[in-house]
């Protein structure tokens, strides 16, 4: 006896096999008689009953099985009764026809752990229902194809997680955007997250409007745009897509601006210098300052010391005579009233208006004002007996008269008559002649008294020869000759 068969007789032996079956099996050994299942094998399949049918003994069972109790042919204690046959317990583990129970099919073809699974591609619900463990977008799944940008149902690709391309599919999160160039989408190539423009795109024109510059936007890289900067262009106005940064007008400004040498300058308060009410913040320029107003009154100012910026008529005692304020009260073209011209008056040097009334203050020489009558003008000669030097100053001494003591304007008598004469003998020195006051001798050694004329008064000095007769030729009252040394000299 081989191992083989001794291993055989071994089993038959556990299964029940009657000892008659056996024996014929150890005896025939050609044919059928090699041992199957729990029994030998049969000689004669046909003559061994099917599974159920009656029976006395196993070896009437085409399983080799009888039960005791039911005297049917019954399949062996590690399998169960499946259709017309026996299946094992780990059978229904891996049996795609008898998937966790007799009968059970799969239609996939795959049974794993007494259950049926699904390959990728397949319908399903949940993981545990596919072989891969993964059930994505409705089918089982070679991975778990949970990415923002992959999906598992793409046509042509079914059951396999691939990268979209464009929004994301299947209930994923959308990609982030704020409606600008910047929104994110799927790029085909990664499908974990979406791919979205960095910083070197351009979401936002530049513009600017109503005084206001908006600088252009870029993309931050997570789907929105650059907040909004703005500019305020004040004073300037708006360019194109920009502030404008000079001006050729006062129109390149805003208003409460004006142009001046291409920049725009805030307009000026009242009473600053000006050339133009453009660049007054009142928009009035009179009189070289900006004013409150047109100031067009035919006496009005608006840079009046202390009010300058104000429009303010005339000031203090002055009267408005058509354009000018005046003072008539020290006006000589409007004394005392508008257009009132003071008269020269004849032989009148200065007419003036004090108080509002016109007076004289000097005459032509030799006339006076006596009467106080600017109007007749220095009415009143003087130089005579009545206004000799002055009005009301008459000569009234006996013998005087005005100007007849030689003096003119002064009131005098005549002097006495010339009282000169004689002999005399000077001896060089006119001084000492012997003559009457007022007379001088006529040579320095023998002459006689004669009257002295004064010659105009120079400085004295020179020289005195005899031939000269000892005269000093710059004489004068103190001037005298020294008959030695023939040099005049002070005395």
């Amino acid at each position: 006896m081989d191992g083989q068969r001794f291993d055989d007789l071994t089993r038959a032996l556990a299964g029940g096999t009657s000892r008659r079956r056996l024996l014929k099996g150890l005896l025939g050994g050609v044919g059928g008689g090699a041992l199957t299942l729990a029994g030998v094998a049969r000689g004669d399949a046909a003559r061994l009953r099917p599974l159920g049918a009656r029976c006395r003994l196993g070896d009437q069972c085409d399983t080799g099985i009888c039960d005791p109790v039911t005297r049917r042919c019954a399949c062996p204690a590690d399998q169960s009764v499946c259709g017309q046959g026996c299946v094992t317990l780990a059978a229904f583990q891996t049996d795609p026809a008898n998937c966790g129970g007799c009968g059970v099919l799969c239609p996939s073809g795959v049974c794993e752990g007494g259950a049926c699974l699904r390959v990728d591609g397949e319908s399903c619900a949940a993981g545990t229902e596919c072989r891969s463990g993964a059930c994505a977008d409705g089918v089982c799944c070679d991975r778990a194809c949970g990415g923002q940008c992959e999906a598992c149902n793409l046509a042509g690709a079914v059951g396999v997680c691939t990268p979209v391309v464009g929004a994301p599919i299947g209930g994923r999160a959308a990609c982030a955007g704020d409606g600008s160039a910047c929104g994110g989408t799927c790029d085909g190539t990664r499908g974990d997250a979406c791919a979205y423009p960095g910083g070197t795109t351009i979401c936002r024109s530049a513009t600017c409007a109503n005084g206001v510059a908006t600088a252009a936007g870029t993309c931050d890289g997570a789907g929105s745009c650059s907040a909004a900067t703005t500019i305020n262009c004040a004073p300037f106005v708006c360019g194109a897509d920009a502030c404008s940064t000079s001006c050729a007008g006062d129109g390149d400004c805003v208003p409460g601006a004006y142009c001046e040498g291409g920049v725009c300058n805030p307009d000026e308060g009242l009473g600053a210098p000006c050339a133009d009410g453009a660049e007054c913040a009142s928009g009035f320029c009179v009189d070289g300052v900006c004013c409150n107003g047109a100031c067009a009154g035919g006496c009005e100012a608006c840079n009046v010391a202390g009010q300058e910026g104000m429009c303010v008529g005339c000031a203090g005692a002055t009267t408005c005579c058509g354009e000018t304020c005046i003072d008539l009260a020290s006006d000589p073209n409007n004394c005392g009233g508008c257009g009132a011209v003071c008269p020269a008056g004849a032989n009148a040097a200065e007419v003036v208006c004090a108080a509002s009334t016109c007076a004289i203050t000097t005459c032509a020489a030799g006339f006076a004002d006596c009467d106080g009558d600017a109007a007749n003008g220095c009415e009143t000669v003087l130089g005579t007996d009545a206004n000799c030097g002055a009005c009301g100053d008459a000569c009234t001494t006996a013998g005087a008269t005005c100007g007849g003591g030689g003096t003119p304007g002064v009131c005098g008598a005549p002097p006495p008559a010339d009282t000169c004469g004689g002999v005399c003998k000077p001896m060089g020195d006119l001084s000492f002649n012997g003559c009457a006051d007022g007379c001088v001798c006529s040579s320095l050694f023998e002459g006689v008294c004669v009257k002295y004329e004064p010659p105009p008064p120079v400085a004295c000095g020179g020289e005195c020869h005899p031939r000269d007769g000892f005269w000093c030729p710059n004489s004068g009252p103190n001037c005298y000759c020294n008959a030695f040394t023939y040099q005049c000299y002070s005395g």
